[in-house]
């Protein structure tokens, strides 16, 4: 294909991206406005400008979820305009191979999808963590717990303020724990005690539960010879000591950070950071498998709708083509946008643990993206 050709399909193609990842930013901004007044009507009081600033925190993640349909409806958009003009007809019947004519969005997809993994992964993550960092300081609420892949961190609320738990290491077998420490805070968010111990054991608590706790505690940790160090300066040691934690030691994984808030190069140190502390790690593992294979996500929404593209411009010439085209239409979208739920549930399947993370991330994308590389395949050979 010449290259002059080249670029002014991309430009074109390049006008119904931009296009669609505005309306996509516009939509979720207000909604997630609309959702941030819902909750100020509850008795919050965030005010307008604060709402601003959290709305616009969320817009980088969601660009990159909706990638998949940006390309989808851009390429529909494409061939949509291509057919009306009759550009596409006059390309085909100069005998330029449909592979040729969509070649360029495969390697455009392909770029997009590294400054998705590279930058805007990142981006999204770091804004999502200040999302709820300036939240919860509107709303009067200790900080969330840290973002740390070094070990465990569980945050547990007491009447008289907080307590942040962290192990270095966990067994679940034996609900062993090392390298503890725990951090003592007032309601005020002061700093009161911390206690250090190299190893603790996560017991149920007994019926005596400490009554300053919020939630009714199940459970405890049991510091052995553990060292406390006070505002004031003052060391303490003592033979054992046990600290009450409502959360149960199989639910530990849960605490690690939220999928949202870690970028693509912090995954692999929590992965290795969990995988050290015997903790489930697959949704991490999942996610970084997720990172690569979503090209073939994209190459399949860019495939499927240069399939109904081409059948649009078909049904432009046929009897009764209103109709087809309508169908052509409307089919691809439909198409598009199961494909994107299905890998999505099958994907699922891969966090609850039923299938490997690898095959749940990358057969469904494989799998589609050869179904409909056929389909462009038979379209070839037809026309």
């Amino acid at each position: 294909m010449p290259r002059i050709l080249i670029w002014y399909f991309l430009r074109q193609y390049g006008f119904w991206l931009l296009g669609f990842v505005g309306v996509a930013l516009f939509a979720g901004f207000l909604g997630e406005l609309a959702e941030l007044l819902r909750i100020n009507a509850t008795g919050k009081d965030f005010g307008f400008p604060l709402m601003l600033r959290l709305t616009a925190y969320k817009m980088p993640q969601l660009v990159s979820e909706v990638l998949p349909f940006v390309f989808l409806l851009a390429t529909s958009g494409f061939f949509l305009r291509g057919g009306e003009t009759h550009e596409l007809l006059i390309a085909r019947l100069a005998g330029l191979p449909l592979w040729q004519l969509l070649a360029p969005f495969f390697v455009l997809a392909f770029l997009v999808n590294l400054f998705n993994i590279g930058i805007l992964s990142s981006l999204g993550a770091k804004y999502f963590d200040t999302y709820w960092v300036v939240r919860n300081a509107a709303e009067n609420r200790p900080p969330p717990r840290p973002k740390s892949v070094l070990g465990l961190w569980l945050y547990q609320e007491r009447a008289d303020g907080y307590r942040i738990f962290h192990a270095r290491g966990l067994n679940l077998d034996s609900n062993h724990l090392n390298k503890v420490s725990i951090f003592a805070f007032d309601s005020d968010g002061k700093w009161q005690a911390r206690w250090d111990a190299a190893r603790a054991n996560w017991l149920p608590a007994p019926d005596q539960a400490d009554q300053t706790d919020t939630a009714e505690p199940a459970w405890l940790w049991r510091l052995h010879e553990p060292t406390a160090t006070f505002a004031s300066g003052e060391e303490q040691p003592s033979a054992r000591r046990d600290f009450p934690i409502a959360l149960a030691p199989q639910k530990a994984g849960q605490r690690f950070p939220s999928p949202l808030a870690i970028g693509f190069w912090e995954l692999s140190e929590l992965m290795r950071a969990a995988t050290e502390l015997d903790l489930p790690s697959q949704t991490y593992r999942l996610l970084w498998h997720q990172y690569f294979a979503a090209t073939f996500l994209l190459w399949t929404m860019i495939g499927l709708a240069g399939i109904f593209g081409i059948w649009q411009a078909a049904a432009r010439r046929a009897s009764g083509g209103n109709f087809l085209l309508r169908f052509a239409l409307v089919g691809g979208l439909a198409l598009g946008i199961f494909l994107f739920f299905l890998v999505d549930f099958l994907q699922g399947l891969g966090i609850a643990g039923r299938l490997p993370p690898a095959m749940a991330a990358w057969a469904p994308p494989l799998i589609t993206a050869l179904l409909v590389g056929a389909g462009l395949w038979q379209l070839e050979d037809r026309s």
